[in-house]
């Protein structure tokens, strides 16, 4: 199945399993995929929509390159705040272990955000360029990627650098297998497994060929990667093997969620979100 949608930068799969997507232009939709209808659309920022995630209150929160990061309560379509504080883009937002909501941005930061009050508790200054992707490690470190080419696991509760890990290029995307191992995917379409203990390089494989965009883990362990190549790869990551590729985006692919059922949607620059058979 194919959807038409300008420019879907990212998508994001609500717990109740409905789909939404922010646009280039600062749009924010709610899909009925069955009926291919958008159910609600805001205007919820003033550039491009780059990351969801949603709070323990049940509120959603989207970041966009306005550097701002917005909470909405979807049942009445109303904002409730904005968290300022960000002089940059801000790329990815999650909750961390404790409840707090982390977020990155191209001005190099890290912040830290109390998601009852809405204060900012701490900025993470490590880093000195765009850190493009954050991931959550079980024990709550907090794992971020940067164009500085290193890789940062922190202390969340105290804002320390527990480990760096060194690159040969930007990291664009991160994600945890369910052995502990981090993925890295840089930009020019390598894929990295690390050890999350002791910061080892375990196994690079390569198999895109432009930067890797986003990752998702299925619930057998394969690993699945988006690429600006146009395709999306499914990995047996524990060996390396390139199990099958999805073609027919017709350009870069942005951003692949997982659907309760195990469908897959991804969202790509060629205006079109696509909604793939379960795996």
């Amino acid at each position: 199945m194919s959807i038409n949608e300008t420019r879907a930068w990212k998508i994001y799969m609500m717990k109740n399993g409905e789909l939404v997507s922010g646009t280039s232009h600062g749009r924010l939709r709610f899909w009925n995929i069955l009926e291919r209808k958008v159910r609600l659309n805001l205007t919820a920022h003033a550039g491009s929509i780059y990351s969801f995630t949603t709070l323990p209150n049940g509120y959603l929160a989207t970041a966009a390159s306005d550097f701002k990061i917005n909470i909405w309560n979807v049942s009445n379509a109303q904002k409730i705040t904005t968290l300022n504080g960000h002089t940059g883009w801000v790329f990815i937002i999650l909750i961390l272990k404790n409840g707090d909501l982390a977020s990155s941005s191209a001005d190099s930061t890290i912040r830290i955000w109390n998601t009852s009050s809405y204060q900012n508790k701490m900025t993470l200054t490590g880093h000195t360029d765009r850190v493009f992707a954050i991931t959550v490690l079980a024990n709550g470190d907090l794992v971020s990627g940067s164009a500085e080419k290193t890789i940062k696991i922190w202390d969340y509760t105290n804002g320390i650098v527990k480990m760096t890990l060194n690159h040969t290029s930007y990291i664009r995307s991160l994600c945890v297998l369910k052995n502990e191992d981090l993925v890295s995917g840089d930009q020019y379409g390598t894929i990295r497994i690390w050890n999350s203990v002791n910061g080892m390089s375990i196994m690079s494989v390569k198999g895109h060929t432009n930067l890797i965009s986003s990752f998702v883990v299925l619930p057998n362990g394969d690993l699945i990667s988006a690429s600006h190549d146009y395709t999306i790869k499914i990995w047996d990551i524990r060996i390396g093997l390139l199990k099958l590729t999805l073609t027919g985006h017709t350009l870069g692919v942005n951003y692949i969620a997982l659907f309760p059922n195990g469908d897959l949607a991804s969202s790509g620059l060629d205006d079109t979100i696509r909604i793939w058979n379960q795996f």
